[in-house]
């Protein structure tokens, strides 16, 4: 184990603890700090997996991987590496490409060192976490993943395909993408995905993206039994938009619904003409595209609901994902 990790990690929650706390305690917390952080480095990098130029983590002791599915592409068996340095054969059992998922799993995979799935809906903004990666291809000079510290900076933001995100201030860089996301209880709560670029450089600006682990394990089942392939996300058809207006600082135009085609999933759904789209899937929507990614975060045939305003009353809408044609 290389402990320059551990001491820089620690370093990073020491300094916040250091603010935190004005300086009262300085002497008496940050060595308590700095080696509670530096155990939980430890106990965690072992779950750690190098896969294909960039990362994954175990979720499970028989070997069950989570990635991106950019990471991996279009191979189906893989060679990885463990955080602790063993070496293992894998192949893909599903991915989903829209949200960006994938599920490995290692072949005869028992006792293997795992992180428990976190709780990402109750994570709060400024709570401390940490990121296990290959950031640069870092990995191949000492065969040892990196630590990068930060704060979850914000939760359920849009950013492309990357619709109900946590965005994350701790540093990744090309190599982190499916790396884990872990809290300070050792759980894991992300699998980071993307990252902000500036001026076209893939270089860290301080802005990362992850999957959050409450949707992933929505989807879980069904990469679970994916044979290698693509699984599909919901879809919602037959509804035509009225101009949704000019979003402001504070105040924005919802989007209305101006006609909803008839025999479409949207009429069997309960839309009509006139709904004001407030929430979907208990999330604020501000534009029309923005409930469309909402829905698509969840697998077909699950449940899906919709708040709407229709003639000055709250009207909930709830129905069934239908399949879309693609992954």
């Amino acid at each position: 184990m290389n402990t320059s990790f551990g001491i820089r990690f620690g370093a990073s929650l020491v300094a916040l603890l250091t603010v935190a706390t004005m300086g009262a305690a300085k002497a008496e917390i940050a060595p308590q700090a700095s080696t509670a952080v530096g155990d939980l480095a430890a106990r965690t990098m072992p779950a750690f997996v190098f896969v294909s130029g960039g990362s994954g983590v175990l979720i499970s002791a028989d070997g069950l991987i989570l990635s991106n599915a950019h990471v991996v592409g279009k191979q189906r068996s893989f060679n990885v590496r463990l955080g602790d340095g063993r070496a293992f054969k894998a192949n893909l059992l599903g991915y989903h490409a829209f949200g960006d998922l994938a599920l490995l799993q290692i072949e005869g995979g028992k006792e293997l060192p795992f992180l428990p799935l976190g709780d990402s809906d109750g994570v709060k903004p400024g709570a401390f976490c940490f990121t296990i990666g290959n950031p640069l291809a870092l990995g191949l000079i000492d065969q040892q993943p990196t630590i990068s510290a930060g704060v979850i900076s914000a939760k359920n933001r849009l950013s492309d395909n990357y619709v109900d995100a946590l965005v994350i201030d701790a540093p990744i860089n090309p190599g982190n993408s499916g790396g884990p996301l872990i809290n300070a209880a050792g759980e894991l709560i992300g699998i980071n995905g993307k990252m902000q670029p500036r001026m076209g450089l893939r270089s860290n600006t301080g802005l990362g993206f992850a999957v959050p682990v409450n949707r992933i394990k929505r989807w879980l089942p069904l990469l679970k039994e994916a044979r290698g392939g693509a699984v599909r996300h919901g879809r919602l058809d037959g509804i035509e938009w009225q101009e949704p207006g000019r979003a402001v600082m504070v105040d924005y135009i919802a989007p209305v619904i101006r006609k909803v085609e008839p025999g479409s999933d949207s009429e069997r759904a309960g839309f009509k003409a006139g709904d004001t789209i407030l929430r979907c899937q208990g999330e604020p929507v501000r534009m029309a595209v923005q409930m469309y990614l909402l829905l698509a975060m969840n697998p077909h045939n699950a449940p899906a609901t919709v708040v709407v305003n229709r003639d000055g009353a709250e009207t909930t809408l709830s129905f069934t994902m239908q399949p879309v044609g693609g992954d």
